[in-house]
């Protein structure tokens, strides 16, 4: 998981690593924040599965091997 601070819209945004059997989706990953005791107050300010992060799990799948 990689988080990131946007200062000027005061937001949080959030990606992670999926893995190989399509897991977490992001229904998942917002139901742990909403079940997370500290971050579920501030969930609605949290941006998940960005542009970012989409280009970046797409480059380390062009790492593996035959891929590319």
């Amino acid at each position: 998981m990689w988080p990131a601070w946007r200062n000027a819209p005061d937001r949080w945004e959030i990606d992670w690593e999926i893995r190989a059997d399509g897991h977490p989706t992001k229904t998942e990953v917002a139901e742990a924040l909403a079940a997370h005791r500290g971050a579920c107050a501030y969930r609605r300010q949290i941006t998940l599965s960005t542009a970012v992060g989409t280009i970046i799990r797409w480059a380390r799948e062009c790492l593996e091997p035959g891929v590319a």
